[in-house]
């Protein structure tokens, strides 16, 4: 298997991981049942994530699939329940993932290679030919 297949069917589990986090995170700042059912989904998507890594493969993938589809429909209604706590909940999940992907992004290679906003150059149509990339 070359390296992208292996690097490309690491991704479930990093998700998991990722996931794991931010619901341990939103367990944190929950309370009563809510706490407990997002410390167990955050603890298992945890485990899933590391014993599928070490093992190579994705473990039981049918009854994961079955669990997150589960674990998202029950938040949806959770939303349309309760909209303002869940809402909020949701809205901080979305925070810990940006905090914790943009500095991930930043340190891959198309991330070290970016250019900073707001510093794009932009060349008039009109003055192509003075280009330094632009052959003549």
């Amino acid at each position: 298997m070359n390296a992208l297949a292996a690097t490309t069917r690491s991704w479930p589990m990093l998700g998991a991981l990722g996931a794991g986090l931010v619901l341990a995170a939103l367990a944190a700042g929950a309370g009563g049942a809510p706490q407990v059912v997002l410390a167990g989904l955050g603890v298992a998507a945890l485990g899933w994530g590391g014993l599928s890594l070490h093992a190579g493969r994705i473990l039981a993938p049918r009854a994961v699939l079955a669990t997150a589809a589960t674990a998202l429909v029950s938040l949806g209604l959770l939303v349309m329940v309760d909209g303002r706590a869940s809402l909020l909940g949701l809205v901080g999940g979305a925070a810990l993932v940006a905090a914790l992907a943009t500095p991930a992004l930043a340190a891959t290679d198309a991330g070290r290679q970016a250019q900073p906003h707001g510093e794009h150059a932009v060349v008039a149509p009109l003055d192509r030919a003075n280009d330094p990339g632009h052959s003549h």
